[in-house]
């Protein structure tokens, strides 16, 4: 029996007669938990579940019935939703009774992914996650916020900010949010609130989950506008095809830009513009020396220099990704700790996505790049992370912006040409493409003022050539580029790149 065959037989044979005892298990938290998982996703439900929270509430140790409710609520698919919802608020005790490997909930359901779901309402599953993030006093300052929007006489009567769900419920029920994972979903209040209080990894999570479901639903509607323009073109045709030909208007509504007839698309990645995944730009201008004792040994000989013009290489970079219908992520300022923690995120966030770029922009020595903090990374390091689970068999491109030694080619730069060096004097990677400035020993240059020649040029010819060309002709055209610019003294630099990628990489078609 295969793996899903037979999960699925053991989720089939749950009887109700088993919840009574399922929900004996569990601790007044975790039925606050499975509770929100299964009813937040309307008012009506979020209503009816909240007044029999609080009821619970004032005495949590009595029998309660609230999933032989939630059958009477789907009561076609409530075992796969159940077992999704346990899965997720990490009820091992009761999975282990219902006779399920663990492992293989796990890889069924994804639980630990925020952004993933199955049955649970994808929006309710964020909400939930963000629930299990905030600290009770971070829940507390949340929810005093959300009240002052609130008429004080329709305050709730409940004062727990570790139970962050049954708020979320109350503020439901009054519409203050929409979890419902359609058109009307609205969690705008949440995602301002994070906004305005520098919680940028919080309200990205909610950003982009709602993001998803607005794509969702307008393709789902351009899906049937499609089809009744189809039907109507059909009928059309079959009265009168010359003069349907004719009508070059019906055509002039399409927004997508089509590649060339004549570019062959055979052996590509398939990377759709709607869920082309994240680019993470990673921006370091300003250095400063980690106090850290045990790290002093790492740090280079001499202070590291501010960065003038890299804030044109973000822009540049920001600009043409998006335009392709990637998501910027952009982090200025890293330390060495925060710079991995951020690739591994944004690995992490990529599991529903068809792609990552990560732009790292930096000084460097041989092997390495530098943080803010003047601590090197290794770039096998960084490489390592985008082997994770999450990328498996999809294409990935690391761009770094950083010298890899102190020499220059061939010249001294002048007054508004630097170098990305210090001044004193890298498992299974494949699907990978790694372009660097310049090749090992020596050092990158960059303009003060307009950025630096490596990622300008990249930008310039990505948006020139991204439509008709794939990554690795772009590269050629880049170091072809750069090697032939010039700056004072015939100073000049080489870009590099290597690659283990399997198919084409070609970037999505862009919206004109």
């Amino acid at each position: 029996m295969s793996f899903n065959n037979n999960i699925l037989s053991k989720i089939k044979s749950i009887d109700a007669e088993d919840l009574y005892l399922i929900e004996n298990d569990l601790c007044f938290y975790e039925k606050v938990s499975l509770a929100f998982l299964l009813f937040a996703d309307s008012k009506t439900n979020a209503q009816f579940i909240l007044q029999k929270l609080l009821i619970i509430s004032s005495a949590p140790d009595t029998t309660t019935d609230i999933l032989i409710s939630y059958t009477q609520v789907n009561q076609k698919n409530w075992k796969s939703y159940l077992v999704e919802a346990l899965a997720i608020i990490k009820a091992n005790k009761v999975l282990r009774k219902l006779g399920l490997r663990l492992s293989d909930v796990r890889n069924h359901f994804l639980p630990h992914i925020p952004e993933m779901s199955l049955h649970i309402n994808p929006i309710v599953k964020v909400l939930y996650s963000m629930c299990e993030m905030l600290t009770p006093i971070d829940a507390g300052k949340l929810v005093l916020e959300v009240r002052d929007t609130i008429s004080p006489q329709d305050h709730l009567r409940f004062y727990n900010f570790d139970y962050l769900e049954i708020f979320l419920l109350d503020w439901i029920t009054k519409r203050v949010i929409d979890a419902s994972g359609s058109e009307t979903t609205d969690i705008s209040i949440l995602i301002d609130y994070f906004k305005l209080n520098s919680l940028q990894n919080m309200r990205d999570m909610l950003a982009y989950s709602l993001r998803d479901i607005n794509i969702r639903t307008n393709d789902s509607a351009r899906r049937e506008s499609n089809e009744l323009q189809s039907n109507n073109f059909v009928n059309d045709c079959s009265s009168s095809s010359a003069e349907a030909y004719q009508r070059p208007e019906v055509f002039q509504r399409l927004e997508v830009y089509h590649r060339p007839v004549e570019l062959k698309m055979g052996n590509c990645y398939k990377i759709e513009k709607e869920s082309a995944g994240f680019v993470l730009i990673i921006n370091e201008q300003k250095f400063h020396r980690s106090t850290n004792p045990e790290l002093q040994h790492l740090l280079p000989k001499k202070s590291l220099l501010e960065r003038s013009g890299t804030d044109e290489d973000k822009l540049a970079l920001e600009k043409t990704f998006s335009s392709f219908g990637y998501r910027p992520i952009v982090r200025d300022d890293l330390n060495h700790i925060e710079v991995l923690s951020n690739v591994r995120e944004i690995v992490r966030r990529s599991i529903m996505y068809d792609s990552l770029i990560v732009c790292i922009l930096t000084h460097g020595c041989e092997g390495s790049v530098y943080a803010c903090d003047s601590i090197p990374i290794k770039i096998d390091d960084i490489k390592k992370i985008l082997t994770e689970k999450s990328l498996i068999r999809k294409p990935k491109m690391l761009i770094i912006q950083a010298c890899q030694g102190t020499n220059l080619q061939r010249a001294r730069h002048d007054d508004n040409l630097e170098s990305d060096a210090p001044e004193e004097d890298a498992t299974d990677y494949g699907d990978m493409v790694q372009a660097m400035s310049t090749v090992p020993g020596f050092a990158s240059l960059r303009h003060t003022r307009t950025g630096s020649w490596f990622i300008q040029t990249l930008c310039e010819k990505i948006n020139e050539l991204g439509d008709s060309e794939h990554i690795l002709d772009i590269l050629t055209e880049v170091n072809d580029e750069v090697g032939n610019k010039r700056g004072f003294d015939n100073a000049c630099m080489t870009p590099i790149s290597s690659q283990t990628l399997r198919k084409k990489f070609r970037l999505p078609s862009r919206l004109v």
